[in-house]
């Protein structure tokens, strides 16, 4: 294979420099921020299990005081009304959610066509 070679102005060699130069700042840049988000995550997923934990342990003692304490018929009624309204309002979240979801994809689709209409 034969080798060719150009000849290149002194800004052009600037240029290419310079340019060379800000990828490899970029990519170390963008090597450091990885390094720095894998840190994060694994503190997240230690503060987290921490977390599971400590309710896990906190829930088991709230059922034992609930053993241990006195119940009437109040509190019955008053639980179950509290179900009831809870389970309207996850309805009514879930409803808005998919109405979100529905109003994004609408949005993308138009997107969609815009860049279609102009290639």
């Amino acid at each position: 294979m034969n080798s060719e070679y150009i000849r290149l102005t002194d800004a052009e060699v600037n240029y290419t420099k310079k340019h060379l130069l800000n990828t490899e700042l970029e990519s170390l840049t963008s090597l450091k921020k990885l390094k720095e988000y894998k840190e994060l995550r694994s503190k997240e997923l230690s503060l987290k299990i921490s977390l599971k934990t400590s309710l896990d342990s906190l829930s088991q003692e709230l059922v034992i005081l609930d053993k241990l304490l006195p119940h009437t018929s109040w509190e019955k009624k008053e639980q179950e009304e509290m179900k009831s309204s809870i389970n309207i309002n996850f309805e009514e979240t879930r409803l808005f959610e998919n109405k979100i979801d529905t109003n994004l994809e609408n949005q993308l689709e138009e997107i969609k066509r815009k860049l279609a209409r102009l290639q």
